[in-house]
């Protein structure tokens, strides 16, 4: 069980049967193939990206980019105002810091509370993207 399996897995469990049913399999063949500990059974190429279409969760291409030593960039940055910006980016910057606190707790780090913080640690960065986006807007302009 790795980083991957583990964001296959909560992009799956987030609603499974209507994502089984998109995805046009059988429900239990979808939850043996995203079962981070089920060797046998694993999605194929076209499922995942298939799975990534429908749910709009890249955590676990995230992941693979950063395996590889990438960092996944989005091309869209959705336009907010400066200051609506600025209070997202401080919200997912406190959710980072909380999972880190709930992760170290018993003072072990878990595959699945690694998952969790580097999810947290993608959403800050794609909050930081919308706050340099819209800043970027509003050069030129009168505030």
């Amino acid at each position: 069980m790795d980083g991957l399996d583990i964001a296959i897995h909560q992009s799956a469990h987030a609603d499974l049967p209507e994502l089984a049913k998109s995805m046009g399999l059988n429900e239990q063949s979808l939850r043996n193939k995203v079962c981070p500990t089920n060797e046998v059974a694993k999605l194929s190429v076209q499922e995942w990206r298939s799975m990534m279409l429908i749910t709009r969760d890249v955590q676990s291409l995230r992941v693979m980019a950063s395996d590889l030593g990438m960092q996944l960039v989005s091309q869209e940055v959705k336009q907010a105002s400066v200051f609506d910006a600025l209070l997202s980016f401080n919200k997912e910057q406190g959710d980072v810091a909380f999972s880190i606190q709930v992760a170290f707790k018993d003072n072990h780090l878990s595959d699945r509370e690694c998952a969790q913080v580097r999810r947290e640690i993608n959403e800050a960065r794609n909050a930081l993207d919308v706050l340099e986006q819209s800043i970027q807007g509003q050069v030129g302009k009168q505030l």
